[in-house]
């Protein structure tokens, strides 16, 4: 069976969303994207929506439709997703002690 639903952990721009997308677009509807960076979420959309600004009252569609950006992990365990992904997010994190938790 094809995915359905996709995590990107630390996800930046968004670049394993549009890589997943590309393999399996006709099957994946669901993708939590999460970064710290609210900054960087805001970026991943504005590419999502080639190049469009949000400034304004219009509903702009994303190029990737059903992408829902987060700044934090579900607090649920009980969400489970059919591809997770997290590319360089536990090497960019501060020390050692928060990897190791």
């Amino acid at each position: 069976s094809h995915p359905e639903t996709m995590l990107d952990f630390g996800s930046g721009l968004g670049t394993a969303i549009w890589a997943a997308n590309e393999i399996w677009g006709e099957s994946l509807y669901e993708y939590q994207s999460v970064d710290v960076s609210h900054e960087m979420g805001e970026l991943a959309r504005v590419l999502r929506t080639d190049g469009e600004s949000q400034d304004s009252d219009i509903n702009v569609p994303e190029l990737i439709p059903g992408v829902y950006f987060k700044q934090f992990l579900p607090v649920s365990n009980r969400v489970q997703y059919d591809i997770v992904t997290s590319a360089y997010s536990l090497s960019e994190l501060p020390t050692l002690s928060i990897l190791r938790q």
